[in-house]
């Protein structure tokens, strides 16, 4: 399995960050991994699979608006780990829904989402994890169960870091 981010040394923020799965936020919690990297950074397929959904994934396109953020979109890829959602980039205009994609295809590039650096740059791969068949993204709203269908994606992306380097660091 390909690390998401192509020529990127692997990396994941530590558990309890801002940027980790559930990390309580303003109205909900966070559901999936930021994974921080450089504005233009390519995004690659970790696993072959289906493209089953695009769509604006932030900013005053998406559905709900969100115009605190920049326009940026979403990829979800069905493969064998499950429904694998590459976030807050934008595709390649080859990627439609219904293409397969290979391991390591280039399916997008990185695009800044925050309009203000708080700290950790304006730019990051929001990765998330669902279960096989799910078609679009959940909310975890604050204060309620887990959606059922999204999963945790730091074990995935652990074995991926363990898997691409011989001694993985923990953070980014």
């Amino acid at each position: 399995m390909k690390w998401a981010l192509k020529n990127k040394t692997p990396a994941i923020p530590p558990e309890g960050h801002v940027g980790d799965f559930a990390f309580r936020r303003s109205f909900y919690h966070h559901p999936g991994i930021d994974i921080y990297c450089d504005f233009g950074q390519e995004v690659q397929a970790m696993e072959a699979g289906t493209v089953v959904h695009i769509e604006n994934f932030t900013g005053p396109n998406a559905n709900p608006p969100s115009p605190w953020w920049l326009e940026t979109w979403s990829i979800l890829v069905e493969g064998e780990s499950g429904v694998l959602g590459y976030c807050e980039l934008k595709p390649l205009p080859h990627i439609q829904v219904g293409s397969k994609v290979t391991e390591g295809e280039v399916i997008a590039t990185i695009v800044p989402v925050l309009k203000k650096n708080k700290g950790n740059g304006t730019t990051m791969l929001h990765f998330e994890q669902y279960a096989s068949g799910t078609r679009e993204h959940v909310t975890w709203v604050l204060d309620t169960t887990k959606p059922v269908q999204l999963l945790n994606p730091r074990e995935l992306l652990e074995r991926v870091l363990h898997e691409n380097l011989p001694n993985p660091p923990r953070t980014t």
